[in-house]
């Protein structure tokens, strides 16, 4: 009986793992245009490589990288692009080790968005003369078609893109964390389910109030908005890079923290799943999801996730 089990379990990974890696080179082989495939293939191997480690089937999960690198090289990719992909699987394993550990959320979150932004920043620095041409040319695209927009919508979505590549080294590394901040919150929600972390009300309400930053991290917003004023006044030095890339960093960290408070929120108060996705919807809606940054940056002092909790028990009213 255990050796039929063991059998399966080897079949379901050689399928899994062969199939994701055949998939992908196919893929890669066949679309006449690839470059949108190398998102996908960058965090294709992340989830399996972090449920193998979680699980504590080490060779299997290294096998993940093994397979994400063996795919990246014979889909032709670049060596840019075989690190971050390669670097995003050992990301997985590093996460994996971590739910294996029982470490915080907050903390996994941390250490996985330093290497998502590890990997990609070493990505960018190989291929910096490709980097470099792709952005002239989305320039002039943009340039492009903010010439021939018809409606002010169009003409405004064209200005801010050229806007944001005319100050590309302002906030480009800023950027570029925030793109790993919300990669490594989604590869930790969706490893997480995989594992069955949130089966459960109690469960998912636990998890959601160990995110949040630490307090000392207001000491950086402080000296981000000085640099960011010190810029103003002395335009020409490496303080308008550096102010701007680290607010930008900030602003996401606050945002998600806000974010999370709204979905806390909800879930202590008992609200319905099908209620908080329409809630949640309608603020994106009518675009007040800007203050999430604000609301996660008050947070520091004011502990909203301690009131939520004392209103929920309000609620509920005293135990008979």
């Amino acid at each position: 009986m255990r050796g039929r089990l063991h059998s399966e379990a080897a079949a379901y990974y050689a399928g899994l793992v062969g199939g994701l890696s055949v998939g992908l080179i196919a893929a890669a082989q066949l679309s006449p245009d690839p470059a949108w495939l190398v998102g996908v293939h960058t965090v294709a191997f992340v989830g399996p490589a972090a449920v193998y480690m979680a699980r504590r089937a080490v060779p299997q999960a290294w096998g993940v990288v093994g397979a994400a690198l063996a795919s990246a090289i014979l889909a032709g990719h670049g060596l840019a692009v075989i690190v971050v992909i390669t670097g995003f699987a050992v990301s997985g394993l590093a996460l994996g080790a971590g739910l294996a550990h029982g470490q915080r959320f907050s903390r996994l979150i941390a250490e996985l968005t330093l290497l998502f932004f590890g990997f990609a920043a070493a990505a960018v620095i190989i291929g910096w003369e490709s980097w470099q041409e792709q952005a002239v040319m989305a320039r002039t695209a943009a340039e492009a078609q903010r010439e021939a927009a018809e409606t002010e919508t169009a003409r405004l979505s064209a200005e801010w893109s050229v806007w944001l590549y005319e100050h590309w080294t302002d906030l480009g590394l800023g950027l570029l964390f925030v793109a790993a901040l919300f990669a490594a919150v989604a590869a930790l929600g969706g490893v997480a389910c995989w594992l069955g972390r949130f089966q459960d009300e109690p469960a998912v309400g636990y998890r959601l109030r160990d995110i949040q930053p630490p307090d000392w991290l207001i000491w950086l917003v402080i000296a981000a908005g000085a640099g960011w004023f010190a810029a103003r006044q002395w335009p020409d030095t490496l303080l308008r890079p550096v102010s701007w890339n680290v607010s930008a960093a900030l602003v996401a960290v606050y945002w998600l923290n806000g974010l999370l408070i709204i979905i806390y929120g909800m879930c202590a108060l008992g609200v319905p799943l099908a209620a908080r996705w329409i809630i949640m919807l309608a603020l994106l809606y009518i675009g007040v999801a800007g203050a999430f940054a604000v609301m996660g940056l008050f947070d520091t002092w004011l502990g909203m996730r301690g009131r939520l909790d004392h209103w929920a028990e309000a609620r509920r009213g005293p135990e008979p």
